[in-house]
């Protein structure tokens, strides 16, 4: 497991030294050390039709895979889903993020539906270029051949029980409680059936998206978010702001009983003279849970989430979260990627610096020729290079675009290219400068680790580089505790017992940017 301070201490100015700050470890280890056997893997064996696989996917404790680079289309806007779909599937996208919020549902299953259309007609998208997309789609090359991992074929884009497309959807919070919840994920259902006709297969991943709602939080509004439902919404349950420590334990229960009932579900139901098959419930999970909701619901859930879905902050900064969800091998999806990392890179340009750096190796690795690194021409950038980050790291990623060069660079088949192609070396210099572009900050540090492996309690003391004047910077380390310091190299510290009878001081010889561990023993 992470190993993480137990608390935080206040920053200690010294008169001629640098900042030194207590520091947390990166937390980031403790979703990947401890799912040795669950490991993300092209499948080795053909589809049942003879295909190589499409997509690199990770076993939940389901029993179901799930693509790890899917794309997100909650807050695209209605008129540009269909076609940002269709692009996506040309290019082995088998994962689509969306919510019962964003009301596009539908939207989704009508533009899965139209990869079954033989016509050439309008399509509802506007027409021009949709049909390019589809016609890509069936002569299986992905629209850029050397880039495909698959084999092509009339149904390869989710038509066979072997290689199926993935919906993740979402409860939103005013249909927490358990009748309210099976209401929303009934009506999920329906809206993500396809015609029976159609040779696509979907699995569809139910989660709660938030445990309940916050006013707390600038754009919730509990009360006027309830007055606005339907009626037949508030008949089925009470508001889940009047309960908010149950209410979403209850829809947890019912998302349980959904589950366990999924065999029994009917697959094939008409409606208004159309014939419809019903997606298959993969999986069920939660998005948005801090660390206590977690814990509370696992106290009392029949079936432990399969996955979890948070933002990509919580990979690096909350190793309680991590790590519990590692412990009950729960599938880390993360969101905000982008956002989280590259707005950072006006605070800690060196970090960015060192990303653009690995992306010109990783290019070059990829294509080895001489290729004009440029952001217009390039599939590998940046944005590639992160994905393949987390993903390599067997966590989820779900970006979001309608931009063909976006969504071409954010493709799982190019993230796959850059897995292949990243060395160890590579990977620890993405995670420093990913952790200081989310701080903001530049690791213009080293970061010292002292474990007291002795029987007896401990003090850490900073050395003046000058005076010699010890200077004492860390909390009573009883046995067995961590504490981390920011300092530089060269430093020197010195650790003591409570009666000085014991004295060991070391000296900081890593570099910047690196880490070094002291243990201090006999």
């Amino acid at each position: 497991m992470t190993i993480m301070l137990s608390r935080r201490r206040p920053s200690l100015l010294f008169a001629s030294s640098p900042l030194l700050l207590v520091a947390a470890l990166s937390s980031i280890d403790g979703i990947l050390c401890c799912q040795p056997n669950n490991t993300a893997e092209y499948r080795s064996s053909p589809t049942s039709a003879g295909r190589p696989p499409a997509v690199v996917t990770f076993p939940l404790k389901s029993g179901s895979r799930i693509p790890l680079v899917g794309m997100g289309i909650g807050n695209l806007a209605h008129d540009v889903i269909p076609r940002a779909v269709l692009r996506g599937m040309a290019l082995g996208v088998r994962l689509i993020d969306t919510a019962r919020k964003s009301e596009n549902e539908g939207i989704l299953a009508n533009a899965i539906a139209a990869l079954d259309d033989d016509d050439d007609g309008d399509d509802g998208d506007g027409g021009s270029g949709v049909d390019d997309e589809r016609s890509s789609l069936r002569s299986g090359d992905g629209g850029k051949g050397d880039m495909s991992s698959s084999a092509g074929g009339e149904n390869d884009n989710g038509g066979d029980d072997d290689d199926p497309i993935h919906v993740v959807t979402k409860v939103w919070y005013t249909h927490l409680g358990y009748e309210r919840t099976k209401l929303s994920v009934m009506e999920s259902i329906e809206e993500l059936s396809l015609p029976a006709r159609s040779k696509r297969r979907l699995h569809v991943h139910l989660l709660l998206h938030w445990p309940r709602c916050d006013d707390g939080i600038s754009w919730m509004n509990c009360e006027m978010e309830e007055e606005e439902l339907p009626k037949y919404v508030k008949d089925a349950g009470s508001p889940p702001h009047l309960d908010k420590d149950n209410a979403y334990k209850e829809s947890w229960r019912a998302l349980e009983d959904i589950f366990l009932q999924r065999d029994e579900f009917v697959q094939l139901e008409e409606t208004n003279g159309v014939t419809k098959r019903k997606p298959y419930i993969a999986s069920i999970g939660v998005s948005n849970f801090n660390n206590y909701d977690m814990r509370q619901l696992l106290q009392i859930a029949r079936i432990t989430p399969h996955i979890y879905q948070g933002d990509s902050w919580l990979a690096f900064h909350d190793a309680d979260l991590m790590d519990l969800i590692a412990e009950h091998e729960i599938f880390f999806q993360a969101y905000s990627v982008f956002g989280r990392i590259l707005e950072g890179e006006e605070n800690a340009p060196r970090a960015y610096e060192i990303l653009s750096d690995v992306t010109r190796e990783v290019l070059s690795s990829v294509y080895p020729r001489d290729v004009d690194f440029t952001e217009e021409h390039s599939v590998v950038t940046v944005a590639t290079v992160l994905l393949a980050f987390f993903s390599q790291y067997n966590v989820g990623v779900v970006p979001r675009s309608s931009s063909p060069y976006h969504q071409r660079q954010n493709s799982p088949k190019v993230v796959a290219s850059v897995v292949r192609h990243l060395t160890e070396n590579q990977i620890l210099q993405l995670k420093k400068a990913i952790s200081a572009l989310m701080k903001g900050k530049d690791n213009n540090v080293v970061t010292v680790s002292f474990v007291n492996s002795l029987s007896t309690a401990i003090q850490i003391h900073w050395i003046h580089p000058e005076t010699n004047e010890e200077t004492p910077v860390s909390r009573v380390m009883h046995p067995g505790s961590v504490e981390a310091q920011d300092t530089y190299p060269g430093h020197r510290f010195v650790a003591y017992d409570p009666d000085r009878l014991i004295r060991r001081e070391f000296v900081v010889d890593a570099n910047y940017g690196d880490s070094q561990t002291f243990n201090v023993e006999l």
